[in-house]
């Protein structure tokens, strides 16, 4: 053990569990970017879990399934060089988490090809039952009123989420647990009453969130049981799968909750799928106006917005497809979605030959729970999902090459990645102490304001957050008659990347003052059938807070406004 590699080895493996269980215990989610922390906590545990790929003189391998990052990365290229990303930001910061996935999934493969597959399988096996235990125990001390700085409080809501501040992605981690309970039980890793007490927590935890995916996730690994051995007995899997059904719709009408998952489900079925058609429909339109690449990267909520005017049952809400075919078909066009679903057949089929090998259970265990949430959610642009996804990915893809790269050219774009994760930290800490509300007295209000969007335009000068920095700004900007011209065309652009209130409020009052007054009425016809109450306070907050002569200019607007019917 004096070879340098084989401490680095160790190094990478415990990185590698760290990353797939501790950024899903952060409790932090606040706005600007509600999932920041556990992201940023992710991408550096994963950086940290690198140093095998350059560190002692052993190869370094990778996948052949890690061509499927390399090939959106190549879509993203090409989409910036086409000018189809209203910010080169977001696509940089695209690129730099495929570049991290890529690592992952070469530090994973040459883990196994080391190591073994079992040794590193159980490994993060026991890292994610470890995580999952204590996300439930979290997630059932806030539902019982306990306060401590490690624990998210709920909101009020019965169902519970943890510290994942969502309740499907909640239910997510805490399957991922389940499975890998399974798995380490069935492997002998874990004692017969270790298991039953993991699966006593974990499966009522996780009904307890009323995610209706939960109960596809239950299906899914039965299922998967009863074709690979990695799981024990196939009655086992089963009767697991029946226990969280049952507690999935037995323990929401106990707490006093108004549908159970399976009401939710019929619901929906009643009213044509509920808003997921509509959400699909979108994502489908803008693959028919670009189907080749997409209309770019993060354009979803910007169409989703345009389309509230024109569908009447939509509002015009929605960041996001909840289904990654949609996503990526309208945002990334036929060449991207067409690479994942070969690259995800591939993987798939290699992987059910092995139906002796203990870990391929596992493997799919886990994939099929990420594939079926990113078929309602979206859960994969997320750090701490896709981390564990790629993992995944490259440890049941046998089909390996050795890396050509010298052991520099691998550290360098660690190195780099961990200067880029310092100084996003740096500017998100700034950009939250920003976006928060300024309290002043009255007189002084103005000057303050003044002083923070002074802050704002400096902060997003080299910042990749410049996107959510402009968004920010826009947020609390004065539709005043200073620098108009420049805050008019800061709406274009950012309005262009995500429409989010009040910065949509603001924007069709200065456009206004613009003279831009067809852009500025269909803009606060959009705003205002998307948010209509939220629409209301920020005109009465506004006007409080506004010159007096600035605010009689935007009165005849905004009353005139006021008396269109909504859609």
């Amino acid at each position: 053990m004096t070879d340098p590699g084989r401490y680095a080895e160790r190094f990478s493996l415990w990185m590698l569990g760290a990353m797939a269980c501790l950024p899903f215990l952060v409790p932090i989610h606040m706005a600007p970017i509600n999932t920041f922390f556990p992201e940023w906590a992710a991408f550096i545990l994963g950086l940290a879990a690198t140093p095998l790929l350059y560190a002692g003189a052993r190869p370094v391998r990778y996948p052949r399934v890690a061509l499927l990052p390399l090939l959106l990365a190549a879509v993203l290229l090409a989409q910036m060089i086409g000018g189809r990303l209203v910010y080169a930001e977001a696509g940089l910061s695209a690129l730099l988490y495929l570049l991290w996935a890529m690592l992952l999934m070469a530090a994973a493969t040459t883990l196994r090809d080391r190591l073994g597959l079992d040794e590193v399988a159980d490994h993060l096996a026991a890292w994610i039952v470890v995580g999952a235990l204590m996300n439930a125990v979290a997630a059932l001390a806030a539902y019982q009123g306990l306060r401590s700085p490690l624990l998210m409080p709920l909101d009020g809501r019965q169902a519970i989420y943890g510290n994942l501040a969502q309740t499907n992605q909640f239910c997510h981690h805490l399957w991922l647990g389940i499975a890998s309970a399974l798995y380490l039980s069935a492997r002998g890793r874990l004692p017969a009453w270790a298991w039953a007490a993991a699966c006593v927590i974990l499966v009522p935890a996780a009904a307890f969130s009323g995610s209706r995916a939960g109960m596809l996730y239950a299906v899914a690994v039965a299922a998967i049981a009863f074709h690979w051995r990695g799981l024990g007995s196939p009655r086992r899997a089963l009767a697991v799968a029946v226990a969280y059904i049952a507690c999935a719709n037995l323990l929401p009408l106990l707490a006093g909750m108004a549908q159970t998952p399976v009401d939710r489900i019929a619901a929906d079925v009643a009213a044509g799928g509920g808003i997921r058609p509509i959400l699909f429909r979108i994502g489908w339109d803008m693959f028919l106006r670009a189907p080749l690449l997409g209309l770019g990267f993060g354009s979803y909520p910007r169409e989703s917005f345009r389309y509230g005017l024109d569908l009447p049952a939509w509002n015009g809400h929605g960041e996001h497809a909840h289904n990654l075919l949609a996503q990526l078909l309208g945002e990334m066009g036929i060449l991207a979605t067409a690479g994942l679903c070969l690259a995800l057949a591939y993987w798939g089929h290699g992987l059910a030959r092995r139906r002796d090998a203990p870990a391929a259970a596992w493997l799919a265990a886990l994939a099929a729970v990420a594939l079926i949430h990113s078929m309602v959610e979206y859960p994969l642009w997320y750090a701490h999902f896709l981390g564990v996804f790629a993992v995944v990915l490259a440890l049941g893809d046998e089909r390996t090459r050795g890396l050509r790269l010298g052991r520099t050219a691998i550290a360098a774009p660690v190195a780099l990645g961990a200067v880029v994760a310092g100084l996003l930290l740096q500017d998100y800490l700034e950009l939250q102490k920003l976006s928060r509300p300024v309290v002043a007295p009255a007189l002084s209000l103005p000057a303050r304001l003044q002083e923070r969007s002074a802050a704002m335009l400096e902060l997003r000068g080299n910042s990749l957050l410049k996107p959510y920095v402009d968004t920010a700004f826009l947020a609390t900007a004065m539709p005043t008659a200073e620098a108009l011209e420049a805050k008019a065309t800061l709406c274009r652009h950012n309005l262009g990347f995500r429409p989010t209130t009040p910065a949509v409020f603001n924007c069709a009052l200065i456009y206004e003052l613009a003279g831009r007054h067809e852009e500025a009425g269909q803009l606060w016809r959009q705003a205002r059938r998307a948010s209509p109450e939220l629409l209301q306070e920020h005109v009465a907050t506004l006007m409080k807070v506004l010159d007096p002569t600035e605010a009689e200019r935007l009165r005849p607007f905004i009353g005139k406004m006021g008396t269109e019917p909504l859609l």
